[in-house]
C-alpha cells in the first residue's frame, strides 16, 4: 500500500493497529466467512473479492486508529526539559498524595535539576505549564535545528574535501 499511515518501528502504533485490525475482522465475521469459502471446495470469486475488500477496510480502519506522531529530533536541551518536567510531575503527584519527596528531591539534585525549596502544588503547576510551553517551542524548532546541523556537517565535509 502506498502512503501507509503506520510506521512499523513505532511499537505503540503497531500494537494499536493490530488490536483495531483484529477487532474489525471479528466484528465483520471475516474468519467465519473465510472458513466457509475454503470449505466450499469450488471457487467463489465474489466471496473472495468481498473478503478482500473487507480486509482493506479493516486495514484502513486500523490505520485511522493510530495517531500519527510528528517527527521530532533529539537535542540535549529538549532532553533536559523533558527530564525536568518528569521530575516536577512526580514531585507534584507525591505531594498531592501526601508522600515523602525527600528521595525524589535528592535524585533531582544529583541530576542538577533545580527544584524550589518546599514548593506548593500550585507553584509546581505553574512551573510545569511554563515548562510544557518551552518544550512545545523546542519541538517546533527541532526540525530547523536538525536541518542546520546537517547543513553544517555538509559544509565541514565540503571544506575537508577542498583542503585535501
Amino acid at each position: 500500500m502506498q502512503n501507509r499511515g503506520i510506521m512499523s518501528k513505532d511499537r505503540k502504533a503497531v500494537t494499536k493497529y493490530l488490536y483495531a485490525f483484529q477487532d474489525h475482522i471479528k466484528a465483520h465475521n471475516v474468519y467465519e466467512r473465510l472458513t466457509r469459502l475454503i470449505q466450499e471446495g469450488k471457487p467463489n470469486h465474489n466471496m473472495a473479492e468481498t473478503l478482500d475488500r473487507e480486509l482493506i477496510r479493516a486495514s484502513q480502519h486500523a490505520e485511522n486508529q493510530c495517531r500519527r506522531r510528528p517527527i521530532t529530533y533529539w537535542s540535549i536541551e529538549l532532553h533536559q526539559q523533558k527530564e525536568t518536567l518528569s521530575v516536577l510531575g512526580h514531585l507534584r503527584r507525591r505531594m498531592k498524595k501526601g508522600l515523602s519527596t525527600s528521595a525524589l528531591q535528592a535524585s533531582a539534585q544529583a541530576k542538577a535539576i533545580a527544584i524550589p525549596h518546599q514548593p506548593t502544588v500550585e507553584q509546581l503547576d505553574t512551573e510545569i505549564k511554563a515548562l510544557q510551553a518551552k518544550i512545545k517551542v523546542s519541538h517546533k524548532k527541532s526540525a530547523e535545528r536538525r536541518q542546520d546541523y546537517l547543513l553544517n556537517q555538509a559544509n565541514i565535509a565540503n571544506d575537508n574535501d577542498e583542503h585535501a
